[in-house]
């Protein structure tokens, strides 16, 4: 694939999208497209797009992309790292198919923990599909539960996650769940893998990129630090620390599904 474009320097002053530069290459994206089913000629809607990254690869591997993501800086950026793709600014829960047409395929990552009912939207976006379309999903689970630290502040935590849930914020137990949550829809789930993840999964100490992206996930989380309690700067600090440490045990999993309509 050609290089793709250094989206620093086509928006220096946005961090929220730089970050995304950081974050890609710490997915194991080449072991998830090779489960996929031939994309080419394929209409693919990407929920929850952000800066184009895999309607990029989607692109190069022959298929047509509809990206869909409420943030605007984000759109921009997408529709200059994918110019063949078409990319729509909405909220996930309020698309329809007169926005995109004929689908054959939906990719969701790292989305559903935004969602305050997956279930209902999940068999909304089956009807989307064209006859023998596929959903793609990938969640994350038990994101802060890494030890040695979840061991110490264990309840903060749990309280953080519930807390976040009440405020309608974001859903922590959503990926925990997402078996029995695909289970009630009317997907079929034909395949489903764990995934390794430098930033999420691994043990020991961290590469710099990694722990520069939980660097930068912890300082987000401070502008939550009132529902996580007085404890959140030292648990930040621990956190840290922890994950350069050889001691570091990630109890987090990272989970792709391809489901068939």
């Amino acid at each position: 694939m050609e290089e793709k474009i250094n989206y620093q320097i086509l928006i220096m002053e946005n961090q929220d999208i730089f970050r995304y530069k950081n974050e890609y290459p710490l997915r194991n994206w080449e072991r998830v497209y090779e489960h996929l089913p031939n994309l080419k000629d394929k209409n693919i809607l990407d929920l929850g797009c952000a800066v184009g990254d895999q309607a990029y690869d989607f692109e190069h591997l022959g298929a047509y992309v509809i990206g869909i993501d409420h943030n605007q800086d984000l759109i921009s950026v997408a529709s200059k790292q994918a110019p063949g793709s078409k990319f729509i600014r909405s909220e996930i829960e309020h698309i329809h198919p007169g926005l995109f047409g004929s689908i054959d395929a939906i990719w969701c990552s790292h989305t559903i923990g935004y969602l305050k009912d997956p279930k209902t939207l999940l068999n909304t976006w089956y009807d989307f599909l064209n006859p023998d379309g596929f959903f793609i999903l990938i969640e994350t689970t038990n994101l802060l539960n890494h030890d040695p630290v979840y061991s110490i502040y264990q309840e903060e935590i749990q309280n953080f996650y519930q807390k976040m849930e009440e405020n309608e914020i974001y859903y922590f137990e959503n990926g925990l769940h997402m078996d029995s949550i695909l289970n009630e829809t009317s997907f079929k789930v034909v395949k489903t893998i764990e995934l390794d993840d430098q930033e999420f999964t691994s043990d020991g100490g961290l590469c710099d990129k990694a722990t520069q992206a939980w660097k930068n996930r912890l300082n987000r989380a401070e502008a939550y630090q009132e529902l996580f309690g007085p404890k959140f700067s030292s648990f930040k600090n621990d956190f840290l620390a922890m994950i350069r440490s050889s001691d570091h045990k990630s109890n987090c999993q990272v989970k792709f599904y391809l489901c068939q309509k």
